[in-house]
């Protein structure tokens, strides 16, 4: 393993992934380093504040976060494969279902069962009762230090098998930040940005608006995070933009039934202008033509 972990680590070194999970984090999301997942950043968060009682937990699209215990778990034989069942028992003594179709051998294996817990997905009416299918589940512990606002990562269906669902991949950024603090203090992440230019925007480190993306303690910590990363990349654009040359050529194509037109525009990079930074994740080049914000791997960001 190369030492000491950092951003350049191949993500298979990372604890808990090893070669068989970095080979689909690569193919199904581009992951192939530890600077990867850092910036694979949240696309949404969910209020994580208030607990609810399974018998206020109504069937529908909502998902609601119940405390209690596992217990009872046994795998049932289907037509194809096994499910697995749980019982769930809140604090008041009511219970609600679990089951899960898929991964049936690990969610099994990593199930806290007897102890207090914490539940997280949707309830649904099945053969006359409800369950809940697929939560999510944290121990107690790892649940009350969490974040109020919890993060929601894109992941596959490949990688859920995997264990590396949203909240897979959350955990997996959590210990990999905590390493890399542990080895590198503070400032565990390089930075990039001139002081004088954080101080004037009022923009944390590079570290620290990392941290507040993945875990923020509130909705304006998060903004400030966010901030500070958009403020990154615009500037980093400009600049590419200014080494390579003041306008950008690019080759849109677009369809019309069955025909594809292509058409060549070339932009100013000094007319590329961000409206709200705070907001936009789309820069427009054109009226019609805009570009999504997006941050290069760490082996592109380096080369």
């Amino acid at each position: 393993m190369p030492e000491p972990l950092s951003v350049t680590t191949p993500i298979e070194f990372l604890k808990g992934i090893g070669p068989k999970r970095a080979e689909a984090l690569a193919e199904d999301l581009g992951i192939r380093s530890c600077g990867d997942l850092l910036f694979h950043l949240p696309f949404r968060y969910e209020d994580r504040t208030r607990y609810h009682r399974v018998s206020e937990a109504v069937p529908g699209p909502v998902q609601v976060q119940l405390r209690g215990t596992i217990r009872n778990i046994k795998e049932v034989q289907q037509k194809r494969g096994k499910r697995l069942e749980a019982e769930f028992t809140d604090e008041h003594g009511d219970t609600l279902a679990l089951v899960w179709f898929k991964g049936a051998q690990w969610v099994a294996r990593n199930l806290p069962v007897g102890q207090p817990c914490v539940v997280w997905g949707k309830v649904s009416d099945f053969k006359g009762g409800r369950n809940m299918a697929h939560p999510e589940v944290m121990g107690l512990s790892e649940a009350n230090s969490a974040s109020a606002l919890h993060p929601v990562y894109s992941s596959t269906e490949r990688l859920g098998r995997f264990g590396l669902n949203s909240n897979g991949l959350a955990k997996a950024v959590q210990r990999m930040m905590a390493q890399l603090r542990k080895i590198h203090g503070q400032d565990w992440i390089q930075e990039t940005l001139p002081p004088e230019i954080m101080s004037m925007r009022g923009m944390p480190g590079l570290a620290l608006a990392l941290e507040q993306v993945h875990q923020p303690a509130d909705a304006n910590e998060e903004r400030l995070g966010r901030f500070r990363l958009k403020f990154e990349e615009f500037l980093f654009l400009q600049l590419r933009g200014k080494s390579v040359g003041e306008v950008i050529e690019l080759a849109v194509t677009h369809l019309e039934g069955e025909c594809k037109h292509r058409t060549d525009i070339k932009v100013n990079i000094d007319d590329i202008k961000l409206s709200n930074i705070e907001q936009e994740k789309k820069i427009m080049l054109t009226d019609d033509v805009g570009v999504m914000m997006k941050y290069p791997t760490m082996k592109e960001a380096i080369a």
